[in-house]
């Protein structure tokens, strides 16, 4: 496929009704128009923005087609993942075109690194073999490089991830299900690691925790951060199976550039089905946050949500706080939460919670000034899927989904409408300003509930970016109109 420079968005977005829009027209007034990314397609996910020092973006997304032109049935296995630079003049070359599904990562000045992973079908499932690709924005991509693949004893499980340092350490983050030679045995989870120096070569990889398979479920979830000086953060949820039943821990390992990790440490505990977001400051102060709900057959218990801060002195973590109980059972629904820290220290967490029994979210945040304790939880808004991104004189931006509705899909049944919502905190200021539209109503961009935004702030112009996948809604009554999906893009100046 051809590269598309971005361009302004034309098709028409019809809300149903005037009163359906959260923010008013004013607060739309401060975001730009606009823009699309790539061919409209049935589907788009897996959706991320980087920016180097320079003002240059690295996009990444995945389309997935339709079956025919005019079906809402999508059509996974032709899905394309791209990666594209986007220079501050406009111009996008797009660097990779692949079936795989990707997670790219800008590091340095112009570096960049694309986990890639490759599936493929077998009697039980789909076994993946992951690699990566190096490479500068300048030039093509290197050649793939295999780090492991499934066997018939080791299952490499989807959701690896990479990050970067500013310095060029890459972490390459994975988790295996060792199986024995007999057909019963379920196995052990494994958490692995391969790490590369700058201009090095990939170390072998290591082992971080092990986690036992409970009543058939296997998960360990985990997330890697880098800090401004090298140190790199992994922080784990975990089962373990005990005597009288299962614990769920949250723990972390830290390594100072160029040593060993160090040992494991135990932050928290997790009721199931964890959630994970974990930050690194500048100024050292680290945070890790978590979700988790007591998960049944139908339905999950109260959404909860903790949080352990670590100072700037790195004398280690501190008790975690809970920032909110929970106090609602539902049916079973993909909570996201996110962090961010500023440059004094001051850590942010965001996330959703259900707030009635008609499976109403709200969008909730805390803030822990210059490392201390947790305040009291805010509300921003209804809405899902938040995402928090910090500028570099503090300046906070969280950025979310909110449900509208209900609309109906082409194919029928409720579809509803999203509108993108933000709201931003000034580095003077205590609490965060109203909600502010970034969108007007649109379909959702992905599969199911999938479409939650990113937030990010440009580095050479400090500008506060929304990117998020969106269709359009057209007829009456509206309907998402099919084989519009985009991803988007908004500035607010």
């Amino acid at each position: 496929m051809p590269a598309r420079v971005c361009r302004p968005m034309t098709c028409a977005v019809i809300a149903t009704a005037t009163a359906l829009t959260v923010a008013s027209d004013a607060a739309l007034a401060a975001w730009s128009s606009l823009e699309t990314i790539g061919a409209p397609a049935h589907a788009v996910l897996g959706a991320d923005l980087a920016y180097w020092p320079d003002g240059t973006a690295l996009v990444t997304w995945r389309d997935v087609p339709a079956r025919t032109p005019t079906d809402e049935v999508a059509n996974p296995g032709s899905a394309l993942s791209y990666v594209a630079v986007r220079h501050p003049d406009g111009r996008r070359i797009t660097r990779l075109t692949t079936h795989e599904e990707v997670v790219a990562r800008a590091y340095g000045r112009g570096r960049l690194v694309v986990l890639r992973q490759r599936s493929a079908p077998v009697y039980d499932g789909r076994a993946l073999d992951l690699g990566v690709s190096l490479g500068t924005r300048g030039r093509p991509l290197g050649a793939r490089q295999r780090l492991v693949r499934s066997t018939p004893t080791r299952e490499v499980m989807p959701g690896a991830t990479v990050a970067a340092s500013a310095t060029g350490e890459i972490a390459v983050l994975w988790v295996e299900r060792r199986r024995g030679e007999r057909v019963r045995d379920v196995g052990r989870l494994v958490l692995r690691v391969a790490l590369r120096p700058a201009d090095g070569a990939f170390a072998r990889p290591v082992t971080l925790a092990t986690g036992d398979v409970i009543s058939g479920l296997a998960s360990i979830v985990a997330t890697a951060a880098f800090g401004a000086d090298g140190e790199l953060l992994v922080a784990y949820a975990v089962d373990r199976r005990r005597e009288d039943g299962r614990v769920g821990l949250v723990a972390t390992r830290t390594r100072r550039a160029g040593s060993a990790f160090g040992p494991p440490r135990v932050i928290g505990a997790h009721g199931g089905s964890p959630r994970l977001a974990a930050a690194l400051g500048p100024s050292g102060t680290a945070v890790v946050a978590w979700g988790s709900a007591p998960q049944a057959t139908r339905t999950t218990g109260p959404w909860s949500v903790r949080a352990a801060v670590r100072g700037a002195q790195g004398q280690g973590f501190r008790e975690a706080q809970v920032l909110d109980p929970g106090v609602l059972q539902g049916p079973p629904h993909p909570h996201e939460l996110a962090v961010g820290i500023s440059p004094d220290g001051t850590a942010t967490v965001a996330w959703s919670t259900p707030v009635n029994a008609a499976d109403d979210h709200e969008v909730r945040v805390a803030t822990a000034f210059g490392g201390g304790r947790f305040a009291p939880a805010t509300a921003l808004g209804p809405g899902l899927g938040p995402d928090v991104a910090v500028r570099r004189d503090g300046v906070v931006l969280v950025a979310w989904r909110a449900p509208i509705g209900p609309t109906f899909s082409a194919a029928g049944g409720a579809a509803p409408g999203q509108q993108i919502l933000a709201a931003v905190r000034s580095s003077l200021a205590v609490g965060f300003g109203p909600a502010e539209a970034v969108s007007p109503v649109q379909a959702s961009g992905g599969l199911g509930l999938a479409g939650e935004p990113q937030a990010v702030f440009a580095r050479r112009t400090g500008r506060a970016i929304v990117l998020w996948p969106a269709a359009d809604l057209g007829g009456e009554p509206p309907q998402r109109l099919p084989g519009t999906a985009a991803l988007h893009v908004a500035i607010r100046y």
